[in-house]
């Protein structure tokens, strides 16, 4: 739990914080003291993140036994190496989703399709995203019992990596779509600023 509360919070703060600023900044109108914190733009992408990712956790949870041939982490009650890679993918999947999450946030509005514009202009962003993995996959394959960790195939690996990624796709889809239907409510309620 304190590794997810770090990439989560601390690092994507960090990572996000040091965006480097664009001149399309200047092209925003001022925010006013009575306006929201959280944006329709910032609850479109949270919400999209959170469809995404409950239905895939949801799917591992309940279908990577059968998928995978995996014994299932409930199973017992007690904790060994072939029963933990149930968890171990629901685990190391969930922490894939919050890096390309990560990605996905680093462009809010929906005229920002493209996230990855500028992706190279910020090198501590780059570092906290390959630290993260690094060490995400070496708690993977070396925790063990201490971090009730079992190592996993590299299949394994690569299914977490793009169900991960397949996150930074649907965020860029659903950005549009949800933006679309969002500023769609906001008319018929007859609401002009948007």
């Amino acid at each position: 739990m304190l590794w997810v509360n770090l990439i989560m919070d601390t690092f994507a703060a960090l990572a996000l914080a040091t965006e480097p600023p664009t001149p399309q900044i200047l092209d925003r109108e001022p925010i006013g003291k009575d306006d929201y914190i959280v944006t329709g733009e910032m609850a479109v992408n949270i919400l999209g993140a959170c469809i995404y990712q409950s239905i895939w956790l949801c799917v591992i949870l309940f279908l990577t036994p059968m998928w995978m041939d995996v014994t299932p982490g409930w199973e017992d009650g007690k904790w060994n190496f072939d029963k933990g890679v149930h968890f171990t993918i629901f685990f190391h999947t969930f922490v894939f989703m919050q890096i390309f999450n990560e990605i996905n946030c680093r462009k809010l509005l929906a005229t920002e399709l493209n996230v990855f514009k500028g992706f190279f202009n910020n090198f501590l962003f780059l570092m906290i995203l390959f630290i993260t993995i690094m060490v995400q996959v070496i708690m993977v394959e070396f925790g063990g019992y201490a971090l009730r960790c079992s190592p996993l195939s590299i299949e394994m690996h690569l299914f977490c990596a793009a169900v991960g990624l397949g996150g930074l796709f649907w965020g860029i889809i659903f950005k549009y779509i949800g933006w679309n239907i969002y500023l769609c409510c906001r008319k018929s309620k007859g609401e002009e600023k948007l």
